[in-house]
């Protein structure tokens, strides 16, 4: 088979083949301006120039279990035109249940063709619900949806218009262009007109959907030029009216039987529309009562007319002998994220396809997994290659809200602020509470020793008021029915820390702030039963807040925030704020810190974001020793250079000094570095890629300018050494990732390509 890519894009012309991508192919036109969304290598839009040995490579699903079986009595042999699709948490799967059998050389129905529902938790393990509304056999016990209306598919989707009635939430079209709606993808009634659709002649599948980046209804219906089995498409506003159906293009292709189509929106990068058509080759013959055989192709478009037609095979029939039976490898119309088998590992697109048609008493629908994002992939042997990309144009990404039915991973607010700093030149700014908990995850903390010293200086968000969290290692709960963190498998207790009077559980650590006004402020430390609470007007207690209103109240913050700090020796626990003994406490013989949760988090803990810190923070101490009174003045008046010495000191200190916006910096790294990466800030920007290497393979990548000429910090000898296997991984230079700086401005990426393989690419937060 050949390994081209046939056909072309929305807005680039010309041959695309596999192995050279001439350089200026498109030369004088405008950037591709891409956003921050997702771009798949799966055509030639952002690729200029392919070289040395770099190709472009078509990728090809593993086969894998058979996700369903159709043996039940109401079932059979030419079950076909599957739909999948993820709704919330559960996969719906809709499909045409038929039988015929061979009698005198005569094909014949054995019972009604049905629409049968099935659905799954995982995409993996399916199963028929008994559903009670159409009878079989004189049972309803069966997962049969409908009859009649639908002897050639019934092709099911979720409605995504935003404002869609919620009695026509589902929408379905079969042959004959009748219309379907129904509330719950279970119960369906006939839409009025019945048939407003462009008219859908032949034994196929016509797809339906609504897009949700055009605001428009799209159809992929059977058409056919001279005699050759086709794809035409139209649109509508309303799923009423809709426009002339156009043939759709495949510039430079062969022309091949289309027998199906299956078109989606990526649902990774909605922009692309791909298509999994059922190929037929009708002048071939292996086996069976038809002639003809069939596979599996793959398309690609950016505006649903101009398709990018791989002339090379998606799936293969394979080996076995049923495969090779005309109408088998019909792909599903759908595509599923799923569990990976290998523990650890990311989630992977599963696709399904029917084998055993036409042969035997069922078909069945094997799954079919590979990884996110991997239909294409730019790859090179050890002896390399290179990608260069079209000048394009990246913006920042925003917290705006993703279309409806996508999804974007959740962005934890800490970043380092140059911006009036506690101390120095920056400080760590958590700068909104956060859903999941943990601010940071301070590596290195699970086993502390008996003498420890914490510290940090903050400077809290003037509005923000309540409990506080700065170091915790520590799950409170409420009763078992209504416990906070469902994930804890433990005892039970009362959370009344905002009075104070609650200690810790055992293993547990917590030390915290509560930010009420004045003297309803205190300060609290627990580890295994031994605890202080500090209030400026406790009796008995050298309680000297002499500024602790400024905490609080809004406009009166100090500059410098406030310095807080706790000694631990053996079970004596001392607490200081700005360097001033204030209480002291505990139980001596208390022994070593050792946290039954894990490492220490500072700003928050679990999911409890009424608790998180939110504010500034500088001179994050975890020591393993404890510091002195007069070491602890020091500190909160100097700074921590002047007090601790990385040569001997053993624990975490992070002062924001010598860092950038990704990665703050562990000063102690005699007991190991303890480095954070930190999440982005708003608007901020990496060039985040999906990729794999071999254990010797790698990847760099060069920033340029419009002209060609590297951009001073990002060039390839500047670029860290890039190798593994992330569906999502930052690209560092030097260690830096940050390019927001370079946002809105046209720049050419270089791709260094040794043993690997590159599949996909956005700028954005991971």
């Amino acid at each position: 088979m050949s390994s081209k890519i046939i056909s072309i894009s929305l807005l680039i012309g010309g041959l695309v083949s596999s192995n050279t991508i001439a350089a200026g192919a498109d030369a004088g036109a405008p950037p591709r301006e891409i956003g921050a969304r997702r771009e798949l290598l799966v055509d030639d839009y952002l690729i200029e120039q392919l070289t040395g040995n770099a190709r472009q490579v078509l990728r090809h699903p593993e086969p894998c279990d058979v996700a369903l079986d159709h043996n039940a009595p109401w079932e059979g042999n030419i079950c076909a035109f599957h739909v999948v699709f993820r709704d919330d948490d559960i996969c719906r799967m809709y499909y045409r249940a038929s039988h015929l059998r061979n009698f005198a050389d005569k094909l014949q129905t054995i019972h009604p063709w049905f629409i049968c529902y099935a659905e799954s938790r995982d995409g993996i393990h399916w199963t028929r619900p008994n559903l009670g509304l159409v009878e079989f056999n004189g049972s309803t016990d069966n997962n049969i949806i409908l009859t009649n209306h639908c002897s050639h598919g019934f092709s099911v989707f979720k409605d995504m218009r935003p404002d869609c009635a919620p009695h026509a939430r589902y929408k379905a079209i079969t042959r004959g262009s009748f219309r379907f709606q129904s509330p719950d993808g279970i119960h369906w009634t006939m839409m009025s007109p019945a048939n407003t659709v462009p008219a859908i002649d032949g034994d196929s599948q016509t797809v339906v959907f609504w897009d949700i980046l055009r605001g428009q209804y799209v159809c992929f219906a059977r058409s056919a030029i001279g005699a050759v089995r086709w794809i035409r498409t139209s649109v509508s506003s309303d799923f009423l009216q809709w426009s002339e159906p156009e043939n759709i293009r495949c510039p430079d292709a062969p022309l091949r039987h289309l027998y199906t189509n299956q078109t989606i929106q990526y649902h990774r990068a909605p922009h692309i529309f791909m298509a999994f058509p059922m190929r037929l080759a009708p002048n071939r013959w292996v086996a069976g009562y038809y002639g003809g055989v069939t596979d599996g192709g793959y398309m690609t478009s950016r505006d649903g007319r101009l398709f990018h037609c791989w002339d090379e095979v998606f799936i293969r029939p394979g080996p076995h002998r049923s495969a090779w039976i005309t109408r088998n490898t019909m792909i599903a119309c759908g595509a599923l994220e799923t569990p990976s088998e290998i523990p650890g590992a990311p989630n992977e697109l599963s696709l399904y396809a029917t084998e055993g048609y036409y042969e035997g008493d069922s078909v069945r629908l094997r799954r079919y997994t590979f990884r996110l994002d991997g239909f294409v992939s730019i790859q090179a042997p050890q002896s390399g290659g290179e990608m260069l990309t079209r000048p394009l144009i990246f913006s920042a990404p925003t917290d705006s809200v993703p279309p409806a039915g996508f999804v974007v991973d959740e962005n934890t607010p800490a970043f380092v602020n140059d911006s009036k700093p506690l101390a120095g030149r920056a400080s760590l700014s958590v700068n909104r509470a956060i859903k999941q908990g943990t601010v940071l995850t301070l590596p290195g903390t699970r086993r502390l020793g008996s003498n420890v010293t914490f510290a940090a200086r903050v400077r809290p968000k003037s509005s923000e008021t309540g409990y506080k969290r700065l170091f915790s290692a520590y799950a409170p709960a409420t009763p078992p029915v209504e416990r906070i963190n469902p994930n804890f498998i433990g005892p039970a207790y009362e959370n009344s820390f905002d009075q104070g009077l609650t200690t810790a559980g055992s293993g547990e650590l917590t030390f915290s702030l509560y930010f009420g006004r004045g003297s309803a402020s205190f300060i609290t430390f627990s580890y295994n039963g031994n605890h202080v609470v500090v209030r400026p007007k406790d009796q008995g207690m050298d309680a000297s807040f002499e500024d602790w209103d400024a905490v609080t109240q809004p406009g009166a913050v100090n500059e410098r925030g406030h310095h807080f700090a706790v000694t631990w020796r053996d079970g004596i626990i001392d607490v200081y704020f700005d360097g001033k003994n204030v209480a002291s406490g505990g139980n001596t013989g208390a022994g070593a810190i050792e946290l039954a949760r894990g490492d220490l988090r500072f700003g928050q803990d679990f999911n409890q974001p009424d608790t998180a810190f939110v504010g500034e923070a500088d001179d994050i101490v975890v020591l393993k020793r404890a510091l002195s009174a007069e070491a602890i003045a020091v500190l909160a008046d100097q700074g921590a250079d002047a007090v601790l010495d990385a040569k001997v000191d053993e624990g975490i200190l992070f002062t924001m000094e010598n860092n950038n916006v990704d990665v703050i910096t562990d000063s102690l790294p005699l007991d190991g570095a303890a480095d954070i990466a930190l999440a982005r800030e708003a608007g901020a920007a990496q060039l985040l890629i999906n990729y794999a290497t071999s254990a010797f393979g790698s990847l760099r990548v060069e920033i340029q300018d419009i002209h060609g000429a590297p951009l001073p910090g990002f060039s390839l000898d500047e670029c860290d050494m890039i190798y593994g296997d992330h569906i999502e991984r930052a690209v560092t230079w030097a260690g830096r990732s940050e390019l927001k700086r370079l946002a809105g401005r046209p720049v050419r990426l270089r791709f260094e390509i040794k043993d690997a393989d590159l599949y996909a690419l956005r700028f954005g937060r991971k």
